[in-house]
């Protein structure tokens, strides 16, 4: 079976909730957006990873992790 992240063009496994550009007209996952391609799906991440740059100061690898994997950041 496919992985999730890769079936929804979405690598980031972005939850739904923002009207991201590029968005498949059918959302088909109950709890996760569903991108036209994978370029507007890494396209969503990387303005999530900005993004956490810019409001956490997560500039490195070890603290992007740290946040997104270990619950580091105040979501």
């Amino acid at each position: 079976m496919t992985a999730r992240g890769i079936r929804n063009n979405n690598p980031g496994n972005i939850r739904k909730g923002d009207n991201w550009q590029g968005l498949a007209a059918e959302q088909t996952d109950e709890a996760f957006c569903v991108f036209r391609s994978a370029e507007y799906g890494i396209r969503a991440l990387v303005k999530v990873l900005l993004n956490y740059e810019k409001k956490y100061g997560l500039n490195t690898v070890r603290k992007l992790l740290s946040c997104l994997y270990l619950s580091f950041c105040q979501k």
